[in-house]
């Protein structure tokens, strides 16, 4: 038997506000659990998505696979979720809108993810942070190491933190204040690049 998770993926339209079925791949066994945030391929681009059940199939040979989870532990609650569906239908909006609505403003903006190290005697974990205190979140995806890191953050030993980016960017303008002599033609003929 193959753990599938149904997806409400990241596409607000009314064609697929309904939740599609991916494998759960063996590294996303019990890290991928109901309410967290995941990568899927859905048509030809990979997009967000929330896991809103989980089942056990043993045909998945027509199924797309979840490409990776953005949490360590789920970012909605089933009361979450049932809320989450109940809005919906109550107010006919989107289901991934509502879902994107409950998230803290810190996951809803670019943010960038990482592992910090609360546990400074834990051998194992020194071997896994290779001597620093903190790794990017995505580094730990790219080394198969999720299950590992989802214990220690349950115990206590590390924890997730989030670094916002300011979407706000200072505006630059490079401007010449050219003689009085200069002419009306050279004026025209100056860019900046």
């Amino acid at each position: 038997m193959n753990q599938v998770a149904k997806v409400i993926v990241d596409v607000p339209a009314m064609q697929v506000d309904r939740p599609f079925d991916y494998v759960v791949p063996e590294n996303l066994v019990g890290i991928a659990l109901v309410g967290t945030r995941v990568s899927v391929p859905f048509g030809n681009r990979k997009v967000q998505g929330f896991v809103v059940e989980l089942g056990e199939v043993e045909d998945v040979t027509k199924l797309k696979t979840i490409d990776s989870v953005m949490d360590v532990l789920p970012v909605l609650n089933e009361e979450l979720l049932e809320l989450g569906d109940f809005l919906a239908k109550e107010t006919l909006a989107f289901r991934v809108s509502v879902y994107q609505a409950m998230l803290p403003a810190a996951l809803r903006a670019k943010y960038e993810k990482y592992v910090v190290r609360l546990d400074t005697e834990d051998d194992e974990l020194e071997r896994l942070f290779e001597g620093y205190e903190t790794l990017p979140f995505k580094e730990l995806i790219g080394r198969n190491i999720l299950k590992s890191v989802q214990k220690y953050v349950r115990s206590g030993q590390v924890e997730i933190a989030y670094a916002v980016k300011n979407k706000v960017t200072n505006k630059k303008n490079t401007c010449c204040n050219l003689p009085a002599y200069a002419k009306p033609a050279t004026r025209r003929t100056i860019r900046f690049t």
